[in-house]
């Protein structure tokens, strides 16, 4: 019988497999959302031990109540936990905002391939977006979250998701104009 290769599910097909007990289905699900989750974490509640306990807690009740769960998009109900969790944490119950977070904390993954001057030339104009511009980007391209699971979030109205999609895309377009094809 030949071995399952668990790299090429996305998130939501290991979910599936983790309800039928497939544990190692459920380790490359851990292994590969963890990363991200902590850096989100991070985030809304700066201290690293609890963001790493929320997270322990969160995978272990997913896992000892799978079979009783209905999960249809398995990243945004893990994003969704750890930001209640994260907020039972803190005193105020307040989220950080995210403008507040340093230069260096990069929300969108690196596209560049070394030889790659367009690739190099679209990371600059990500680079320099606003943070919270960078991070609906992220939730909406990267982790393939709609613009309602966006809002729910990220604690602002669907339409406001939208309309600032519509203007990070428009000015996007308009500085990536100047790269030549």
């Amino acid at each position: 019988m030949p071995q399952k290769i668990y790299t090429k599910y996305s998130p939501d097909e290991l979910w599936e497999l983790c309800i039928s007990n497939d544990h190692k289905a459920f380790k490359e699900l851990y292994d590969r959302e963890f990363k991200y989750l902590f850096a989100f974490g991070l985030k809304i509640y700066p201290h690293k031990p609890d963001v790493k306990d929320a997270l322990q807690e969160i995978f272990t009740d997913l896992w000892v109540n799978k079979s009783t769960r209905k999960i249809n998009h398995i990243r945004f109900y893990l994003l969704k936990s750890l930001k209640y969790k994260l907020l039972k944490c803190k005193p105020d119950g307040k989220i950080i905002e995210i403008n507040a977070l340093s230069k260096e904390d990069q929300i969108l993954p690196l596209v560049v391939n070394d030889g790659d001057s367009k690739a190099k030339e679209i990371q600059k104009i990500l680079s320099q977006l606003p943070k919270s511009q960078q991070e609906i980007l992220h939730l909406k391209y990267y982790q393939g979250l709609s613009n309602t699971q966006i809002a729910e979030i990220l604690g602002i109205k669907y339409q406001s998701v939208s309309n600032r999609l519509h203007r990070i895309l428009n000015g996007f377009r308009k500085k990536s104009k100047k790269i030549s094809v």
